[in-house]
């Protein structure tokens, strides 16, 4: 049979396709038109190849018919039919190939369609807005949106509609000068967000000293709102060399340098902030300079920090002045900073930072005696003090704590009125793994009346894990006889870490002599650690207080957030063959079981009277009534009851 003339400007999967919209589509077509109001544009936007699609049917018939020829059998006198069904193959491929580029434009388009059905199609362009600003990637900035602008039209038209999307500017050794050009064409009048980031690694000094120039031209930097250096010290120098220009619209300055900054390295910025919010000096700078200069009225954090190689040195009498401008200060953090010795030094006047709501003062023992001395901040405040390991602050630091609290405590007795006597402490003892290195935080705050509970706070004291044989002068300085209520919480370290250091909690424990409630929020299988605190006689292993009760007055025990359910422990066991204990494979356990036993053997230490909460704990109905059975003053409740 002779095969029939291919006319290729087509290819099978149009004819495929042509043939599944005939089928599919037809019954919907007069449905499909009356859902619309409106006419119905009879011409796609884009020209197609409506001819191909046409004869998408014969190229699907002429393929068929190929299909069925086999060149391997002609002889070698049929050299026209080889030359035939070549030509028609070579048309059925080209017929193809424009099939696929046809098909490839209709699924264009008919997506685009597709996508107009989204919701997303009707989302409000200040939703899109805020997508878009926080899926940036924050080591991009706004260059990231020449990504992200190619997700669909409407995001594009979104992106260059929006001046406050290009107003992120961050700047490495990387970055070309192009793209920060392109932003800040894009940027209108915006305020910008700078950032820029140099590594004395990565080189490229020419580079960020253009983009310097840029920046911090007298058209730019007008611009700028908040600004972030963190810069190496050959970046530094590149700095120096830039003109001086207004910043007075400045809200958010932070600057980190690497290594020691000689001089006055941020003289570009002489002129200062009047409206600066936000201060952060990080690295061995010259801060009296830098505070002199930005420390002003609006300003409401103020962040000074070293490192252990570079400290940072300020005399009292300058951080005092700055202090003394900036009235609004709410938070304060202060690292490696100690206190320079002055010729003459002037006793400073007591420091009213009455808006004060956090401070953070760390490794630098100096100026927490100095800010518990001269500073007032106000009882709702939350400090914060890493005093190190200097044993001979501890007692210094203690008593000043001391008269702190009992100045909090006097002043919530007075706004309760009902109260008889004066409200006693809460105290709550937690470890944090820092560097690899454990640190204990105990928390001490006024016990919080009706009255009082709005404007407590409390003062966190930070000491090291090596510190522990000296930690019992600080415990002696400390309120802790007048302690009513004491939290244990594990915070990020494991139970290997808190067993490493039983010295510190039981040398804690003893001056614990007024507690009446123990709140915990360690995992049951934890708590046998905490035996020595309920039994009569501890060992000598765990405190130096022979035949001593520790916390005798302890009546409640609270169990806080604890989480039960089955926990997987290896357990040890004896061998009959050779009578040595060996580990186990791990055994899945519940929870209850080991709590019951732990609980069973605190009410043989303590008697009948120690009573036994559980507060936001998740606990089956199973186990509730498995602990109530077990238990006559077991407790179930809630924060909120």
């Amino acid at each position: 049979m002779e095969p029939k003339p291919i006319e290729a400007t087509s290819s099978i999967l149009r004819a495929a396709a042509v043939a599944t919209f005939q089928i599919i589509l037809s019954p919907l077509d007069q449905r499909l038109f009356a859902m619309f109001p409106g006419p119905l544009s009879a011409k796609p936007v884009p020209p197609m190849d409506w001819e191909n699609l046409i004869c998408a049917p014969q190229l699907a018939e002429n393929i068929r018919l190929l299909s069925m020829v086999d060149p391997r059998y002609l002889s070698k006198d049929q050299r026209g039919a080889r030359d035939l069904v070549a030509t028609h193959a070579d048309a059925a491929i080209d017929g193809c190939q424009r099939l696929i580029e046809e098909c490839t434009r209709a699924m264009r388009i008919i997506g685009s369609k597709r996508n107009a059905c989204s919701v997303m199609h009707w989302v409000p362009a200040e939703i899109i807005v805020e997508i878009i600003w926080n899926a940036m990637d924050p080591a991009l900035g706004s260059v990231s949106l020449i990504q992200l602008a190619n997700t669909s039209q409407k995001w594009r038209k979104v992106c260059l509609g929006t001046p406050k999307l290009w107003s992120r500017v961050i700047v490495d050794s990387t970055t070309h000068i192009g793209d920060i050009k392109t932003l800040l064409s894009r940027v209108d009048s915006y305020p910008l967000s700078v950032v820029m980031r140099t590594d004395a690694k990565g080189g490229g000094y020419s580079n960020v000293l253009a983009i310097m120039k840029l920046l911090f031209n007298s058209e730019n930097m007008t611009r700028i709102r908040d600004l972030d250096l963190d810069i190496c010290k050959g970046s530094l120098r590149l700095v120096k060399q830039l003109r001086s220009t207004s910043t007075a619209q400045f809200r958010s300055l932070a600057v980190n340098v690497e290594g020691c900054a000689s001089g006055d390295p941020l003289r570009v910025f002489a002129n200062g902030s009047p409206g600066l919010s936000t201060l952060r000096l990080k690295g061995r700078l010259p801060m009296a300079k830098q505070l002199a200069r930005f420390a002003v009225g609006t300003v409401t954090v103020l962040t000074l920090k070293g490192s252990d190689a570079n400290r940072v040195v300020l005399k009292a009498s300058d951080f005092a002045s700055a202090l003394r401008s900036m009235p609004l200060l709410a938070q304060l953090d202060l690292c490696n900073v100690g206190m320079a010795v002055e010729k003459a030094p002037t006793g400073p006047t007591f420091i009213d930072l009455r808006h004060l709501k956090r401070a953070s003062l760390e490794h630098t023992v100096d100026y927490i005696l100095w800010f518990l001395e001269y500073v007032q901040f106000p009882h709702s405040a939350q400090i914060s003090l890493n005093i190190g390991h200097t044993p001979a602050s501890f007692s210094s630091c203690g008593q000043k704590i001391t008269q702190i609290l009992e100045t909090q405590r006097t002043k919530g007795g007075r706004l309760d009125r009902r109260l008889t006597k004066l409200p006693s402490y809460s105290a709550s003892l937690s470890m944090q793994e820092r560097y690899y290195l454990p640190s204990f935080h105990l928390t001490l705050s006024v016990e919080r009346t009706d009255f009082a509970a709005a404007c407590a706070g409390h003062i966190e004291i930070i000491t090291l894990h090596y510190s522990s044989s000296n930690i019992d002068a600080l415990w002696r300085a400390l309120p802790l006889s007048e302690v009513s209520v004491f939290s244990l919480q594990p915070g990020d370290a494991s139970y290997s870490r808190w067993a490493e250091f039983p010295s510190h909690l039981a040398s804690l424990a003893n001056h614990l002599t007024a507690v009446e409630t123990f709140r915990t929020s360690w995992p049951p299988e934890w708590l046998h650690h905490l035996n020595f605190l309920f039994t009569k006689t501890p060992g000598d292993n765990v405190t130096p207080q022979r035949d001593v009760k520790l916390v005798p007055r302890l009546h409640s025990v609270v169990f806080h957030a604890v989480q039960f359910g089955v926990v997987t422990l290896p357990l040890p066991t004896n061998n009959n063959s050779d009578k040595q204990k060996k580990a186990t494979s791990p055994r899945a356990i519940n929870r209850v079981n080991i709590l019951r036993s732990i609980m069973n053997s605190w009410r043989t230490a303590r008697g009948q009277d120690l009573s036994f909460s559980f507060m936001d704990c998740t606990m089956t109905d199973v186990e509730q009534r498995y602990m109530a059975r077990s238990f006559e003053t077991f407790r179930l409740q809630t924060s909120s009851g």
